[in-house]
């Protein structure tokens, strides 16, 4: 078993992850807006989102 072979789109790597981490940092933006909606949309009627689970009530994992 293997892969399909990719075709090359003639961009090169270097020009091709500018563009796709570029992209990606504003899709990390528009995120991070949206949980901040969210998390004020949901403190407006009473609940709130803990950011890690561990960090409730002094919770700790056994190893």
């Amino acid at each position: 078993m293997g892969s399909e072979a990719e075709e090359d789109d003639g961009v090169p790597f270097e020009e091709k992850m500018k563009l796709l981490t570029t992209e990606l940092a504003t899709q990390f933006e528009e995120s991070a807006l949206l949980e901040k909606r969210i998390r004020e949309n949901l403190e407006g009627i009473g609940f709130t989102v803990l950011i890690g689970i561990r960090q409730m009530n002094g919770f700790q994992e056994n190893k």
